[in-house]
């Protein structure tokens, strides 16, 4: 058998070269995304195959835009990353249900599939096969792509095989988020690369605030990238809380720089529900008394925004200014024509949509399928701005409901267990639950592939330990094994 530390060692010479050929070719990009790639192989590989290929999709996702860029031909490995998502979360679905487990998310999840299928079937009688299973992927997808992560972690022989798979996709997954946000950051003072800005002008959602573009990170538009920083930075902060030694330093420089992206960024979706869901979660799930704690957090967070917002307007930078200007059209959003648009003309006619089908229209019946396919969809081109509003109009009344107790059965019952990784995902549900108030994030492919692959690691965390291994109750000092 041939020795690990050899093979490391032949698979990074090989990577460098590559490298190091690519840059002398100009190729900057891609020879970075080689290195990267060749850094993170050899883990992935002594975590195992099914492990190497949950991290490979992973990378794939949280890269999407620039492979679309520097690399098309590599593009049509979606359809096959996604059905192989897909069958992997069918086998962690199985994996969950064999579970004895004392809360009702599998069996609203259940119930929400069977919405799912049954309204892909009604697409599939108005608008084809083909409509209608691209529309129902969209809105299973998160759920599988979670399940495919619970059944990779869960299906290990023993603890330490857990553990390390278990390990290795957070640290694929915790990198993935950092070059984005680095990558967004550079966007948003240094501008963008002549590949980037070919996205920016072939997509209708990377549009301009006053004369600035909204940054993307590595993602295809700049609303997959608002996701993630609209779920993620409260997410490893609050798991940071639970975490310690380089663990919590790791997911601290993400949350933060992860967070000073989003605000460069110029989305206040992702401001708003960073804030509300970091206050939330460390008023119910932080660590120590509820009272102290608040008057902790807060007196630290204040210290934190004054200290912060002083240091950004002494840099005088101008994408600084328009993200202070863009945070503070939240105190009077009476002139802004987004949101007197929603409120005006998108959201009664989603409303009304749902009052008058409410057993729903069909999957892709809003949202971005029926806005890549306005003429195979029912009503055309079918934009709600609402998560909630673009789930009921295509599932209707029921659907909304179960899909909603499915958000909040799923939060509550991580946080029973507080560890890195359920809390972690708990939090990071709570935020995705607020940002879905105003934007169809749900039906977006990439950024929930990366969002549900953290929340998977919670789920797995929450069912893998048998008794005999670790006790089910993990205390609120665990490390989270890393």
């Amino acid at each position: 058998m041939t020795n690990p530390k050899t093979f490391n060692i032949a698979i990074g010479c090989i990577g460098v070269f590559g490298a190091s050929v690519l840059a002398i070719m100009g190729s900057f990009i891609i020879a970075s995304l080689v290195l990267a790639l060749t850094l993170s192989l050899p883990p992935l590989v002594r975590a195992g195959v099914s492990t190497a290929l949950a991290g490979s999709a992973i990378v794939f996702y949280a890269s999407s835009g620039y492979i679309l860029a520097y690399a098309p031909g590599l593009s049509g490995l979606s359809l096959p990353v996604l059905l192989l998502v897909v069958m992997g979360g069918l086998h962690g679905a199985m994996l969950i249900f064999k579970h004895r487990i004392s809360f009702s998310a599998p069996a609203i999840f259940a119930i929400l599939f069977v919405f799912i299928s049954l309204m892909a079937f009604v697409a599939s009688l108005g608008s084809g096969s083909y409509f209608a299973a691209r529309a129902g992927l969209s809105l299973i997808f998160p759920l599988a792509a979670a399940c495919a992560v619970v059944g990779v972690v869960a299906s290990a022989p023993s603890v330490y095989e857990r553990t390390l798979r278990r390990n290795t996709i957070a640290l694929v997954t915790i990198f993935s988020i950092l070059i984005n946000s680095i990558a967004a950051v550079r966007q948003a003072i240094g501008g963008f690369t002549a590949g980037e800005q070919r996205l920016v002008d072939a997509s209708e959602s990377t549009y301009l605030v006053g004369q600035e573009i909204r940054s993307m990170g590595l993602m295809q538009t700049n609303q997959d990238f608002s996701l993630l920083s609209s779920c993620l930075v409260a997410g490893f902060l609050l798991a940071g809380l639970y975490a310690t030694g380089r663990l919590r330093l790791l997911l601290w420089l993400v949350a933060t720089t992860l967070g000073f992206a989003g605000l460069l960024g110029l989305n206040r979706t992702a401001l708003i529900a960073s804030i509300f869901t970091i206050l939330f979660s460390l008023t119910f799930w932080g660590k120590g008394k509820i009272i102290p704690r608040i008057i902790k957090y807060t007196i630290t967070g204040a210290l934190v925004v004054f200290l912060g917002g002083s240091l950004l307007f002494r840099l005088e930078d101008d994408r600084i200014a328009a993200a202070a200007s863009r945070a503070l059209t939240l105190t009077s959003l009476s002139p802004d024509k987004s949101f007197n648009e929603r409120i005006g003309s998108v959201y009664p006619r989603a409303i009304d949509s749902i009052i008058n089908h409410p057993l729903g229209l069909g999957a892709g019946a809003a949202g971005p399928i029926s806005q890549v396919y306005p003429e195979l969809a029912p009503m055309g081109s079918f934009q709600t701005d609402n998560g909630y509003l673009m789930i009921g109009v295509q599932l209707g009344i029921f659907g909304l409901i179960f899909f909603a107790l499915f958000l909040v059965a799923t939060a509550l019952w991580l946080v029973q267990v507080r560890s890195v990784f359920t809390v972690g995902a708990a939090t990071t549900l709570v935020a995705l639950m607020v940002a879905m108030m105003s934007g169809q994030y749900w039906a977006l492919t990439a950024p929930m592939a990366l969002l549900a692959s953290w929340v998977g690691l919670g789920i797995s965390e929450r069912l893998a330990p048998a008794k005999s291994d670790v006790p089910q109750r993990v205390s609120s000092s665990h490390s989270g094994y890393i």
